[in-house]
């Protein structure tokens, strides 16, 4: 074993981490490699294959989803003074994102022939 797969697996257990992914690919191997540091992240965090991948997928490179729960903070105000450019995801119109998400025929995206493909026709159809 080399340095760099020391370093990797000593971060691992320095840092508590467990493998939260449990999807394998056709060759019983798992390749996305998804870690967390609770036990807590281990019941409330699946990692799911996708039902509706976003692209075509290989046999060695299934696709994969992970649902984090958020729970918003109401005490928690965004800042007015902010000039940022940055993607700011507290603005987000939560009623109106998943009213765009639902009612959406996503079908076109699995011709994509790639992920760039794919997000460039997602954004042109989101704004």
């Amino acid at each position: 074993m080399g340095q760099r797969d020391t370093e990797f697996i000593d971060g691992i257990y320095f840092n508590n981490l467990k493998q939260l992914s449990g999807i394998s690919n056709t060759q019983g191997r798992q390749l996305d490699l998804i870690f967390g540091n609770s036990a807590v992240a281990l019941d409330r965090c699946p990692v799911l294959r996708a039902p509706l991948p976003l692209v075509d997928e290989d046999s060695y490179h299934p696709a994969i989803e992970m649902t984090i729960p958020i729970t918003p903070d109401p005490l928690v105000r965004p800042s007015l003074t902010s000039v940022s450019r940055e993607l700011n995801f507290r603005k987000l119109d939560r009623v109106k994102f998943d009213r765009l998400i639902n009612e959406n025929d996503w079908s076109f995206l699995v011709s994509c022939p790639t992920i760039d493909v794919a997000v460039t026709k997602f954004t042109s159809v989101t704004t």
